[in-house]
């Protein structure tokens, strides 16, 4: 099994390079998540331990998929009050990636900061 590092993929090099340290993500659930290895923090990264330690993650996941299926500028204000700098979007169809996500107002109301053949982000703040 492979795992990405950044010096050679392209979304944690441009996380590590080109953002704050105290910058927060949403981004897809990935065990071996771009955003934590980056060395920033995931709104809702990977839930296995915080699952298994008894920790509630339902407000989270929920407000995850409210806002990966934004259509209204008052929950991208909802996610800039929680702290969320950044929002990361799948690029193509993704196995696990179990939101609709609407592109044509995340474009129209966000800024695409970085983009390659995987993902897409956007900068909230």
């Amino acid at each position: 099994f492979t795992v990405r590092d950044a010096p050679t993929d392209p979304t944690i090099k441009w996380i590590k390079t080109q953002t704050r340290p105290d910058a927060v993500f949403l981004a897809k659930q990935n065990t071996y998540d771009p955003v934590t290895l980056a060395g920033r923090k995931n709104y809702f990264g990977s839930t296995y331990y915080s699952e298994v330690t008894g920790s509630n993650v339902s407000s989270r996941r929920s407000f995850a998929k409210e806002l990966f299926e934004a259509n209204e500028t008052a929950t991208l204000s909802k996610a800039r009050q929680a702290g969320i700098t950044y929002l990361i979007i799948p690029n193509g169809e993704v196995d696990d990636f179990p939101y609709f996500v609407n592109r044509p107002f995340l474009d129209k109301s966000l800024t695409a900061v970085h983009t390659n053949k995987d993902v897409t982000i956007y900068k909230l703040k």
